[in-house]
Order: C-alpha cells, then structure tokens, then sequence
C-alpha cells in the first residue's frame, strides 16, 4: 500500500511540475515583448489590460496547484520535503501575483515587478530542487 501511495504522490508532484512549466510558456508570450518595452521605458506598444489577465489566468492556475498540493496525501518519508515544497510553491504563487498587482492599465510599478520577479525566480528554483529531491525517494 505505501509503494501505491508513493506512486500517486509522484504522480501528482509530475503534473504539477508540468503543468507548472507549460502555464509559464503560455505567460513567456506576453512577458518577453513585455520586459523588452520595460527595459526600453516604453510601454506604447504594450496591452497592459490584455497581460495583466494572461498573467493572472497563470497565476489562478498556479493557485489550482497549490490547492492540490496543499491536499495532497503525502508518504510519511516525504512530509518534511512536501512542506519545504509546499512554502516554495506558495512563495511562488505569492511572486506571481505580487506581479500581476505590480501591473496597471496604463502603467507598472517597476519596483514591485522586479521584486516579485526576483521571488518567483528564487521560489520556482526552490520547488525544482525540492520536487527533485522527493522524486528521488519515490
């Protein structure tokens, strides 16, 4: 029964790593030419509306994953990691819409996007090396 259980976890941990990357695929479409008209300081050729909702649609599918995570019936030998993964994922999460917050119909509060980009950057290497880590185990 353990052996199943592991089984189901890691299955689990696969899509969410999987679906964690193609959602940020989806994203990279609008944040690219996104931070190419920031580094430029100019946002004219931008739809700040339409990557605001791109992002948070991402963001609100990450949140789906941290809910599954959060429910998830985790083996005995993996808790510790599943909560160091769990945090890294919610900080994840946190990153994203800091940076959908950070962004306005007309404008972006730089500060914020940076930041929240340095947390997601920082988060998401933390979830990799975690997830990696139970995988090993499993």
């Amino acid at each position: 029964m353990k052996k199943n259980k592991m089984a189901m976890y890691a299955s689990m941990l696969s899509d969410l790593i999987s679906g964690t990357n193609e959602t940020g695929e989806k994203m990279s479409k609008d944040y690219e030419p996104l931070e190419k008209a920031m580094d430029k300081s100019d946002l004219s050729g931008i739809d700040l509306v339409s990557t605001k909702k791109t992002f948070q649609d991402g963001t609100n599918t990450y949140k789906t994953y941290l809910d599954k995570l959060s429910s998830a019936d985790v083996p005995a030998k993996t808790l510790g990691m599943h909560s160091n993964l769990k945090s890294a994922y919610a900080n994840y999460v946190k990153g994203c819409q800091d940076m959908v917050d950070s962004i306005k119909d007309d404008d972006i509060d730089k500060d914020s996007f940076n930041q929240a980009g340095d947390l997601q950057q920082t988060s998401i290497e933390k979830v990799f090396k975690y997830a990696q880590k139970i995988m090993i185990t499993a």
